[in-house]
């Protein structure tokens, strides 16, 4: 078991209650890819085609690095919208499948600070009493997030047990910017233009996963990565 108390049961629940998922464990905190890495680095070499002893996590989120091709014009004519989007954890509380109500009120207060404090025109909604216009034009974007299919991963493993208790969504005003708290992950961000200038969007998106990192360090929490 985990130092946050994560079991060996509790890591292979999804296998047992639904055998016919594609990935049949659910990590609790930052401690089973090691505790449970017989199994892990397997399961990670078999989905991701890589091997986490050689292939190390490596983020590059500085929006200068990004060279942009020489006949971006033409492509940028087919393009639509662009839209970025992460998926983080902090390291000093556990996932979603292992977490309590206490802990997961604790993130969802965390991040929505950060958020609110970082945004200047942004609001933060609870999934259990959001404004029904809002509602509608985040489910008509694709942007809403939803309680978890029966059988599904995340509601085999629990994470979303208590559902929608400290679940909320964080958007701007005109949606560019959409966060959602305490789903799959502690926090999903995404960033959405409707225009072709990639690099401007991605620019937009590592400021504020930026913003949101110094705020969670500042607190005392990281982001977990290896």
């Amino acid at each position: 078991r985990t130092s946050f108390g994560f079991t060996f049961s509790n890591y292979i629940q999804p296998a047992v209650t639904c055998p016919s998922l594609r990935v049949g464990v659910a990590n609790g905190d930052k401690e089973c890819y090691l505790v449970f890495q017989k199994i892990s680095v397997d399961i990670i070499k078999s989905v991701h085609g890589l091997d986490p002893h050689v292939h190390r996590f490596r983020s590059e989120l500085s929006p200068d690095s990004i060279e942009v091709p020489a006949n971006f014009s033409e492509v940028a004519q087919v393009v639509k919208s662009t839209h970025f989007r992460a998926v983080r954890n902090l390291s000093e509380l556990p996932f979603s499948a292992g977490v309590n109500r206490v802990e997961r009120a604790s993130v969802e207060q965390l991040l929505r600070n950060a958020l609110l404090d970082f945004v200047q025109d942004g609001v933060y909604e609870s999934i259990s009493s959001m404004d029904p216009i809002d509602e509608e034009i985040l489910l008509a974007d694709d942007l809403l997030m939803q309680e978890p299919a029966k059988n599904s991963l995340q509601q085999v493993c629990g994470a979303s047990r208590d559902w929608p208790e400290n679940r909320g969504i964080f958007h701007n005003i005109d949606n560019s910017i959409v966060c959602w708290l305490n789903g799959e992950d502690h926090l999903k961000i995404n960033v959405l233009d409707k225009h072709h200038d990639v690099p401007l969007t991605f620019r937009k998106f590592c400021e504020l996963h930026e913003a949101i990192k110094q705020r969670m360090e500042a607190a005392g929490k990281h982001f977990a990565c290896d």
